[in-house]
Formats: C-alpha cells, structure tokens, sequence
C-alpha cells in the first residue's frame, strides 16, 4: 500500500484521544536536542513578530490618527484591514503549506509583512499606510504553519506543550508589542513602530531561514479562489456596514444594503465552498462537533481578546477630569495597564501542556473562557481606580492563558491528519473575524455613546459588558465539545483509517 503523502519516510503519529493513542503512518522525528530547540527558537520568535505586529499599533492610533488628519472611521481600519486581510490569506497559506511545504509558505508570509513594514514606516497618507497594513495581515497567517512545522517535526511526547506554548505567545507577544509600542511613540513616533517591527521581519526570516527544516508532510490540492474572494466579500460588507451605521445611519438605505447583501454573499459562500473539490473552509470538516464548537468559541473569544487591547489602552488616555487617567500625552502608562495581563497570559501558558494533560483541553477552555468573561465583567463594572484595571486585566490573562493555548490542541485533535494546517488556519480564522468584528462594535458602541464630542464613560461600560456577555455565550457554547473522541475513520487517508480502526 502506498503511503498517504508520498515521500513520506515511515515513522510514527500519535492522534491521542478516547483515552488511548493510535499509531499511524507518518514521519520519523530525527534530530539532536539542539536541533529541536534551534528550530523551536526560530518558531517561537516567528509566532511572537506574528502575534506582535497587528496589534502593536492599538496605543498610537490617536497619535497616528491626528498625524495624518484621518477620521476615526479611517483610523479604525488601520486595525480592521490586516485582521480582515489575515482571515483571508490563513487558509489559502494552510492549503499552501500542506501542499508544496510549510517552510517555503511562512518564508513567503514573512516577506510579505516586510513589505507592509515598509510601506507603515514611510507612509505619508492614511491610504498608504493601510495597504501597508494589509500586508502585515499576512502575519495572523503565520500560526497554523507554525503549528504544523511543530506537529509534522516535533516528537509526539512534545507536541502538545510546543503548540500550548506557542498559542500563549498570541496573547503574550500581542499585549507586549502594545506595551513596547508606547516608549517608541513617545521618545521616537510612530513610524519607528514600522521600522523596528522591519528588524523582527529580518530576524524571524534568518531564523527560519536557518534553522528550520523543510516539513516532509504534503497533502495534495489546489486553491479555492472563487471560496476566497466569497469569504473576503462577506466579511468586508458586514464589517463596513457595522463601522458605518453610527455615521450613515443604522436604519439608512446603505447599511441596510450592506448587511443584507451581507447575508446572501455568505449563503453564496456556503454554496461554492459545499460543491468545491478543494474548499477553502471545508464544510464537511466544519461539521465535526468537536471543529464548529471549537471554532464558534474562538469566534466569541477573539472579540473579547481584541476588546481588552483596544479598549484598556485608549480609556487610560482620557483625561481624568472626565473619568479617564489622563495619559492622553503618555502612550507608554496607557499601555503599562496591559502587564498585568501578559503575566498572566504567560504563567499559565508555561504549565497549559502538564494541565491538559492531567486535565483535558474542555475544561481548561471552559474555565479559561468564564474567567476572562468574569474580569471584562469587573472592568465594566469598576474601573475608576487604577488598581482595579491591574487586578481585572490580570484576571482576564489567565482566562487568556487557559483557553487560548488549550484551543488549537482541541482543534488538532478533532481534525483529520492530513488536514491540520486548514483546520488550524480556520481556527484562526474564526478568531480573527471574532476579533475584527469585537473592534468594530466596541468602535460603534464609543462612537454611538459620545457626549459634547468626547468619548463617555458609558460608552466604554457597555463595551466591556458586551465582551463580557460574548465570553460568556463561549464558555456556554465550549461545555459541548467532545471530551474524547478521534478523527472520523472516514475523514481520514485510506491507509490511516485503516490504522485508526485497529486497537
């Protein structure tokens, strides 16, 4: 019998779950220790550039905003265009990377946030300077290519705590490049927030480069295109129509038009990706129980996740004789709030392999989603003082912690062998759109609440009792992922299922 991915030296896979492990045709992990740790460093520093650069411009957006004399409209899509720009290219580069190698893809993907990190830090115009950021979108895609190399070269004893560590950079590497992007915009500007993030480009492509080999693992298929250019026509209507409602009116013509055409792109979408060959999102892989509940949790998470960096940072600029902190001239204190969170984001992703695997993924995700969705819940409720936001936000990160790097091993392991980097890259997806779309409704909900032409209070309450409620319905929707359960024998390669169906 043929191997499943011709090429493939025969070795052994471990897809854990029902209790025991099964042992599938696969790869031999060969390498010295050293070997694993460099190729590991090299990851670890991708993952981190990766989750750093969307979101390392939150603190300056005003600054930005005022420099180049664009509308709050405008500046809102500095953050939207690259969130919206990854959630399209992430599978297109998982499909990519299970096809002709998950190296070759990320080397390509960090090119192109090298780009976009040129285009940033010589932008002149609010245009150019978010199609810079569209190319930096190329960096959410990093992550299921990163989570492949670990799973396709990793020995199976390691694979779950690589994966539990690299998915806490996410929360770790996002909150500390909005913390190091204040000293830069104070003493430097903003533009040196696009160079410097130009020197971690460099890094992270020598390290690659260098360090990591080619994954043998191949998968063949073609690329959805009409799937792509659906997903990215669905998402942009819905998120322009929900940017836009405050200002053109929410009953008005044009936002009515725009959500209802909305809603019949994603009934097209669903159409073409059902009768695709090779679906950009597999609807058949999206039925899996354990892949939609995972993937709707990621959904509610990521508009939690996004909320607290957006909206911490700009509330402690206020001015304090309204009810801010008045670090209105000091983007450094404003992100300082966000400590607290990534201490807690990383002492949890530390010891997230040993807890899975005493615990399971389920109720670490539950107890991880209902924790952050308790510290939102206090941040609306009491967030006068500054060592109430220090003690929510720390509250929240260990939320973060627990569920964000439990979630990609749930995925992995509800997901067919051969598609683990498009399940991953629709898991980012999921959190992605959830994180583009909680920006946008916290943006309306400021923009809706503003009073003599200030943001209000009120405005940042509701807010954060919205991401609240939306974590909430998360842990709610997680209590339904399976406990156990393997990859449907159906779902998988000819000779593995064979494999999977002897105990």
């Amino acid at each position: 019998m043929q191997p499943a991915w011709p090429g493939l030296r025969t070795g052994h896979i471990l897809l854990i779950g029902r209790g025991y492990s099964v042992s599938l045709p696969g790869v031999t992990h060969e390498g010295s220790p050293a070997r694993y740790r460099a190729t590991f460093a090299a990851i670890v520093l991708t993952a981190s550039i990766g989750a750093a650069l969307p979101s390392a411009v939150n603190p300056a957006l005003l600054s930005i905003q005022r420099s180049l004399h664009a509308s709050s409209t405008s500046a809102a899509w500095i953050l939207t265009i690259a969130l919206l720009t990854g959630s399209v290219m992430t599978p297109i580069m998982g499909s990519l990377g299970d096809m002709f190698g998950k190296r070759r893809i990320l080397l390509c993907l960090i090119g192109s946030a090298a780009i976009g990190s040129v285009v940033c830090a010589t932008a002149q115009s609010i245009g150019q300077l978010i199609v810079g950021r569209a190319f930096h979108g190329a960096s959410v895609a990093f992550f299921p290519l990163c989570y492949g190399i670990i799973r396709d070269e990793f020995p199976a004893e390691r694979v779950r705590s690589g994966i539990a560590f690299i998915s806490a950079l996410v929360g770790i590497a996002g909150a500390g490049g909005i913390i190091l992007a204040g000293p830069v915009t104070d003493q430097l500007s903003w533009h040196w927030l696009f160079w410097f993030a130009l020197c971690g480009n460099v890094l992270s492509l020598a390290g690659v480069l260098f360090f990591v080999k080619e994954s043998p693992v191949r998968a063949p298929g073609r690329i959805d295109w009409a799937g792509s250019l659906g997903l990215a026509a669905w998402v942009v209507t819905l998120l322009l129509g929900i940017s836009e409602g405050a200002r053109w009116g929410w009953t008005s013509g044009p936002i009515i038009g725009l959500f209802v055409a909305s809603a019949l792109l994603l009934l097209i979408w669903t159409r073409i990706e059902g009768r695709s060959p090779a679906p950009l999102v597999d609807m058949g892989l999206m039925r899996l129980r354990g892949m939609w509940t995972t993937n709707a949790a990621a959904v509610l998470s990521g508009m939690g996740l996004f909320a607290t960096s957006y909206l911490v940072p700009l509330y402690a600029q206020m001015p304090r004789s309204q009810y801010g902190f008045g670090f209105s001239t000091n983007v450094t204190h404003g992100a300082l709030f966000l400590v607290p969170q990534s201490v807690g984001i990383l002492l949890v992703g530390l010891s997230a392999g040993r807890l899975m695997t005493r615990f399971g993924g389920k109720p670490l995700m539950v107890i991880g989603l209902a924790d952050s969705a308790a510290g939102l819940l206090l941040l609306g409720l009491a967030h006068s003082h500054p060592w109430q936001v220090y003690l929510w936000m720390a509250m929240t990160g260990i939320g973060i912690g627990l569920w964000g790097a439990t979630m990609v091993n749930l995925i992995i392991e509800n997901a067919p062998i051969a598609q683990v980097g498009v399940a991953t890259g629709i898991n980012m997806i999921m959190r992605t759109i959830g994180a583009a779309f909680g920006g946008q409704l916290a943006g309306v909900i400021l923009a809706s609440t503003v009073t003599s032409g200030h943001l209000s209070d009120r405005g940042f309450t509701i807010s954060f009792l919205t991401m609240a409620a939306a974590m909430t319905v998360g842990a709610i929707v997680a209590l339904g992922i399976p406990t156990h359960g393997l990859v449907p024998s159906a779902a998988l390669p000819e000779d593995v299922a064979a494999a999977a169906a002897t105990p």
